[in-house]
């Protein structure tokens, strides 16, 4: 049986490489949380043993020709408890702390719609300043880079 791969190079799975894919395979499944690593294992046994170039993708869809890979995945348990439950710290030990991370949200929250209220002012830098009077003094515009220049007549509609 052939496998088209990705790349278009054609890989003959034949009995030798079948038998190489298994050795591979010992002491790695690639199913479960791990799989990917897994078949990584694999993918470097089998490539070091085997004289075609072949790519994990190509061993993916090989394996899926040969077992349910999505029913293996999904009957692999898992080692560690994975059950969702809603925790809170305790009040007793730290109250305060979530008081206080509660009154820095509230604050910022406030801050943020303050500002978002007011007018966005125009802030001159000391520099933007300095190069905007020399501009001046020499009679050019020049003096004030060009992004600056269009952010000045963006707000004044002009520049002296």
């Amino acid at each position: 049986m052939a496998v088209v791969s990705s790349d278009d190079q054609l890989v003959q799975w034949g009995p030798e490489m079948e038998v190489m894919l298994f050795y591979a395979m010992r002491k790695h499944k690639p199913v479960g949380i791990n799989k990917h690593f897994h078949m990584m294992c694999i993918y470097e046994k089998l490539v070091t043993s085997a004289t075609v170039k072949i790519s994990s993708k190509q061993i993916w869809d090989h394996l899926e020709t040969m077992y349910d890979m999505a029913a293996l995945h999904e009957s692999e348990v898992i080692p560690f408890p994975n059950i969702q439950q809603n925790f809170d710290l305790p009040e007793n030990e730290f109250g305060d702390l979530k008081r206080q991370s509660l009154r820095r949200k509230l604050t910022c929250k406030r801050m943020i719609r303050k500002k978002s209220r007011e007018k966005p002012r125009h802030q001159e830098s000391p520099l933007q300043t300095k190069m905007e009077q020399r501009g001046r003094e020499r009679g050019s515009r020049l003096a004030l880079p060009a992004k600056l220049r269009r952010v000045r007549e963006d707000d004044d509609a002009t520049v002296d």
